[in-house]
């Protein structure tokens, strides 16, 4: 329907909203992380999730510039790392530090 029929006036098109600098320290760490071959994907920012809807396994990626897209979009993201094949010893006490201090692991 034609908006000139129902009296209402159609927004002008919006301009873009600026690409955000992905280079933040997260950012920075999975376009490191992705140029040495492991596929990342962003996480909530302070969180070990993705964001709500996303699929991980399916937005994983080793590409660098995709890397970098998806940290344009959410600069502060945290960085998840796809962990197929990958042993991951997750260390979030000093306890659990000191645990794995101990394994004296490379």
């Amino acid at each position: 329907m034609d908006s000139r029929a129902t009296g209402t006036v159609s927004p002008l098109p919006l301009r873009p909203a600026p690409v955000a600098d992905w280079r933040t320290p997260q950012g920075l760490a999975a376009v490191r992380a992705a140029a040495d071959g492991y596929r990342v994907f962003p996480l909530v920012a302070g969180a070990k999730v993705p964001p709500k809807g996303s699929t991980h396994t399916h937005t994983a990626t080793d590409d660098p510039d995709a890397v970098i897209r998806q940290w344009s979009e959410t600069p502060d993201a945290n960085v998840g790392i796809l962990a197929d094949g990958l042993v991951v010893i997750d260390t979030d006490t000093p306890e659990a530090e000191a645990l794995v201090a101990e394994l004296d692991l490379p």
